[in-house]
């Protein structure tokens, strides 16, 4: 892989390379264990809370501000609040949004972390006229040169559109257009960050230890419990050039 993307060798050097590795080294098939017990622990449960995770956190933070609006303190003291402080909260409520947006795309579009991190809205993240948002990732974009055009569920194009318009603007600097801009406002959020805002999320509110490439394992799996055998399904969902590496990496868990 290095030889290929990287150092990009040519043709008959790859092929050298591949000869030595068939006669030294047994190439890994299938997910990893670490990866299989995780998948283990998404039951019924846990699998619901899981699906539900996103709304319940738009959920929870329109809760507040309403609540917040209700039990408004009086004009002379929230004048003595720190504009700082009330930036601080700000951000700490758009961030919670923002976990919750990522968590949801994942969900319905389980994409690489790379081209999660680096959606840009009207170039990646489009919206027509009637309020419909796709998600559109070019060859050239995506690891294995599979061009993706997903057009989102209604209440997914919903709680993205709150963010965007309601908390994006705490994180991001003016004319940003990163749909997860990271700090200081403007560049993404780097693939760390990003990932460890969704496994703390998802330990804490749901008990799993689950990184955002799980989100990718997942969908397979729910594809291949109700429907084993359906490699073509999943082949498309997840956007792998060959089925293959789909039969690859799944054949075991369906049967």
């Amino acid at each position: 892989s290095i030889a290929r993307h990287w150092a990009k060798l040519p043709p008959e050097e790859i092929n050298a390379i591949r000869r030595v590795i068939k006669r030294v080294a047994k190439l890994p098939q299938g997910m990893t264990k670490k990866n299989r017990a995780r998948l283990r622990a998404v039951d019924d449960e846990r699998l619901e809370a899981l699906v539900r995770l996103p709304g319940r956190i738009h959920d929870e933070i329109v809760s507040e501000a309403r609540s917040a609006r209700a039990k408004q303190r009086s004009p002379e003291r929230m004048g003595r609040q720190s504009a700082a402080r009330k930036l601080s909260a700000a951000r700490a409520v758009a961030r919670r949004l923002q976990t919750a947006v990522a968590m949801e795309i994942l969900m319905m579009t389980p994409m690489r972390l790379k081209n999660l991190k680096d959606i840009q809205i009207g170039v990646q993240l489009l919206t027509d006229r009637h309020g419909v948002k796709t998600l559109v990732l070019a060859e050239e974009e995506v690891k294995n040169g599979m061009p993706l055009e997903i057009v989102l569920p209604e209440s997914s194009a919903r709680l993205i559109a709150f963010y965007v318009s309601s908390h994006r603007p705490a994180l991001a600097t003016p004319g940003s257009i990163w749909l997860f801009p990271g700090r200081g406002g403007g560049a993404p959020k780097t693939a760390q960050g990003l990932r460890d805002q969704i496994k703390l999320c998802i330990a804490a509110r749901c008990g799993l230890r689950f990184n955002p490439h799980l989100f990718r394992h997942l969908a397979a799996k729910i594809i291949l419990d109700a429907h084993p055998g359906a490699y073509g399904l999943v082949q498309r969902v997840l956007g792998h050039k060959s089925i293959k590496t789909v039969m690859d990496l799944y054949t075991g868990p369906e049967t």
